[in-house]
């Protein structure tokens, strides 16, 4: 779980940074995992869906966060 929320920060700081492309990659990386080491509805699972939201939002793409 440590390396995943490493994983999160540097998607984080790439999204500040306006890499936002990078930064939904790592993001839908680390959701992916987290799902799979985690479980559905832990709270890092979640965080890391709110975040590639609001990335997804930043870069226009509303249907991605709506869906």
């Amino acid at each position: 779980p440590e390396l995943l929320t490493t994983r999160g920060n540097l998607a984080a700081c790439l999204q500040q940074k306006g890499e936002l492309n990078e930064a939904i990659a790592i993001y839908h990386d680390v959701e992916k995992l987290e799902l799979e080491i985690l479980g559905e509805g832990h709270p890092h699972l979640l965080t890391t869906r709110n975040n590639l939201a609001s990335c997804l939002q930043q870069k226009g793409k509303y249907y991605y966060v709506l869906g």
